[in-house]
């Protein structure tokens, strides 16, 4: 009986539940669904940047990417602007995989597809190097908009070296002070693909904070990323590399004197000396002579037996 009302319960339910879907399709009604998506408008971005770097546009739930040209244009079509999004930054990534320094930019108020440009993204900035003893050379490489002026900027970083350790530098180490370089500024300009190359100032023996810009028609572009680039008097040579040498042979001088002397008074060496040749040498080597005999008779005997 409980098997029963409980089939029933379950033929009711099933009916109950399919009922309202077969009304609809008997009375050919539409049933509509809908997603809401959290989106604002359509943005579209162009500017300039080095030839064929791969421009990416990042914010709160946005993402676009793109390629730009000979020339450096690019732009990026229908980026769909979430509406958490305050702003977007976008960045490019050269030939030789840097990244630039990113263009932030807040987003228009609208609802409306809109458009930002032309933007100038920041040049890329490397190294050849990041610390060099006085007069080496060292250059600093990067990419930007091609076959216009590019300059390099300097901040000299007031850490002291070796050579000027005083208690007034000493207590700079832990409050180093950044301030602007007397070098004048660097200047060159980029080539048909956007690359350029300025060899460093390596006469003095500082610290410096450098930075790129270029200028598009006399606009400047964003800095790039700021790098640091040390150059070290020829003492820093000295005790970066002679000292430590010269500690190691000293300490391994002192051990071998400690041993000598520790020898001298208790005869310990000499006595494991003594004893591993005469138990374990010894008997090894007359082994292997009665082994090397044995294989010469041996090899005789052979010899005659062959002649006969």
């Amino acid at each position: 009986m409980r098997k029963i009302i409980y089939l029933n319960t379950i033929l009711i339910y099933l009916i109950i539940s399919l009922l309202p879907t077969k009304v609809l399709a008997e009375s050919g009604a539409k049933t509509n669904i809908s997603a809401a998506i959290p989106g604002r408008y359509s943005l579209r971005i162009f500017g300039y940047t080095s030839a064929y770097s791969l421009v990416q546009a990042l914010g709160v739930r946005v993402f676009a990417q793109g390629t730009s040209d000979k020339v450096g244009y690019f732009m990026l079509e229908n980026v769909a602007v979430s509406s958490e999004a305050r702003e977007i930054c976008v960045s490019a990534i050269d030939e030789e995989k840097r990244v630039s320094f990113p263009l932030c930019i807040s987003l228009p108020e609208t609802n409306r597809n809109s458009e930002i440009g032309p933007l100038l993204l920041a040049p890329t900035l490397s190294l050849s190097t990041s610390s060099i003893l006085q007069n080496q050379s060292s250059f600093a490489t990067g990419q930007t908009i091609p076959d216009e002026e590019v300059r390099l900027s300097f901040f000299e970083s007031n850490i002291p070296t070796t050579s000027n350790l005083s208690f007034h530098n000493l207590a700079r180490i832990f409050f180093p002070e950044v301030r602007a370089s007397d070098l004048p500024i660097l200047t060159t300009t980029s080539d048909k693909k956007g690359k350029f190359s300025m060899s460093l100032p390596s006469t003095n023996a500082v610290q410096y904070r450098l930075f790129a810009k270029a200028f598009y028609n006399h606009s400047p572009t964003p800095k790039s990323h700021t790098l640091l680039f040390s150059i070290n008097p020829f003492n820093d040579y000295f005790f970066n590399l002679i000292i430590p040498w010269l500690l190691l042979i000293m300490i391994f001088l002192i051990i071998i004197a400690i041993l000598i002397y520790i020898e001298r008074r208790t005869f310990i060496g000499r006595t494991y000396i003594y004893n591993f040749r005469e138990k374990k040498w010894k008997p090894f080597a007359v082994g292997k002579h009665l082994k090397l005999r044995r294989l010469q008779y041996n090899f005789r005997q052979w010899l005659r037996s062959g002649r006969k």
